[in-house]
Order: structure tokens, then sequence, then C-alpha cells
């Protein structure tokens, strides 16, 4: 599953920003969640990013480390497009190879 072209240069632009502590990003998808509750497909989508960010651990690759810590970036967003959303983080779930959260 390849990254969507139109989400592509924005999401290489969030790669190579400063990588924070899990515990921040998560604090971050917490605070969103709550911002997103009457949205199906938002909610979704920002579940998954949690469970992407649940599975980071100390011997996870760092290249997967920043494909998720940028998925959250991505997210987090002001004015998301939530379908294409939905394609960034199932690229990035299919790249980390955690295939169970790739989102149809």
């Amino acid at each position: 599953m390849k990254m969507p072209q139109a989400a592509k240069p924005q999401f290489d632009r969030l790669l190579t920003t400063p990588l924070q502590k899990i515990n921040t990003h998560k604090k971050q998808i917490e605070i969103l969640q709550e911002s997103i509750s009457e949205d199906p497909l938002a909610v979704e989508i920002v579940g998954t990013v949690a469970a992407l960010l649940n599975r980071v651990e100390r011997k996870t690759s760092p290249l997967y480390v920043r494909l998720i810590h940028a998925a959250v970036l991505y997210v987090s967003a002001d004015a998301v497009d939530w379908p294409l959303t939905r394609d960034v983080i199932s690229a990035v779930a299919h790249s980390t190879k955690n295939f169970d959260l790739v989102m149809a």
C-alpha cells in the first residue's frame, strides 16, 4: 500500500520533524479523540493512530517510529481531509507491518 500522492509532500515534511516522546503523542491523540467524537470516520482513524502508538517499543525500527510520529502529526493538523487521512494512516500501518490496522 502506497502513500497517497496528494498527501506525500506534507507527510514527507512531517517525517523530518524532530521526534517527540511517545507519551506526548498519546496525550495529543487523547485530546483529539475528545474533539472528533461526532465523526465516525475520524474516530476510527484516530483510534488506529492510537493503536499504532501503543505498539511502539524499544526494539521498534527507527524508521517505523518516524512513520508513526509523522502519522500522529498528520492527523493532528488543522483542516483534516478524513478520507485522505484514512489512506495515509493505512499506508503507515502497512509500512510498519501492522497489517491488522490497515483500514479498508
